[in-house]
């Protein structure tokens, strides 16, 4: 293949626009009417870049809905963390661990197995949740929004990435990272204040038994 998208039969150069790629490459490149450039022809699929090389936001509609249901309800998960404390009696198990230290399962009863089920589903929801998230915003024309996969790591980092990577394409608001603070704010209190009940609970029954 030769170097040049001109004909042997006629010498002249071929005016600029995009031709197969000499190298043979799937997308046609950029001939610039002397010799062929670096840049290949746009697709449904790439991303727009400026001359920094960073992604190109273009303007999206003033209706444009970027904080659907999916990222609501995702903010608001660390909740269940408080409420699963529910279905199990801490300060119970607590108090069989100290009535009977030789057995060091004692504290692990079925209520303690249902909140760490309940957390590895809430875990799983919030991938799951996260993935619509993304695949919604790419839908609504954001161009790269922060991936998904970021909440295998942790839930605070895919909202935190979120946030930071829409104020910089489109400017919305932090309404569902300032959810996420709260709930988890909301859910760690809780959680202190039950931990604290059934230790005090526990030690306080064993230092007054004969």
């Amino acid at each position: 293949m030769t170097n040049e998208p001109q004909n042997a039969d006629r010498p002249v150069q071929p005016a600029a626009g995009y031709y197969p790629d000499p190298a043979g490459g799937p997308s046609r490149r950029w001939w610039d009417g002397t010799a062929w450039t670096d840049a290949f022809e746009p697709t449904e699929w790439s991303t727009p870049v400026g001359a920094d090389g960073r992604p190109v936001q273009p303007a999206l509609p003033a209706d444009t809905k970027f904080n659907t249901p999916f990222i609501w309800i995702y903010a608001a998960l660390p909740i269940v963390s408080a409420i699963s404390l529910g279905l199990w009696d801490f300060g119970g198990a607590m108090q069989a661990q100290m009535d009977n230290p030789a057995n060091p399962f004692a504290i692990y009863t079925p209520g303690y197995f249902a909140v760490v089920g309940l957390g590895w589903l809430t875990y799983a929801a919030a991938v799951f949740l996260a993935f619509l998230d993304h695949r919604n915003l790419k839908r609504v024309g954001v161009v790269k929004p922060f991936h998904w996969a970021w909440t295998f790591l942790s839930g605070l980092v895919y909202i935190i990435g979120r946030t930071v990577v829409l104020r910089r394409r489109v400017r919305v608001g932090m309404g569902p990272l300032w959810v996420y603070i709260g709930a988890t704010v909301i859910s760690m209190v809780v959680s202190i204040a039950v931990v604290a009940a059934a230790f005090t609970a526990a030690f306080s029954a064993f230092s007054t038994a004969p």
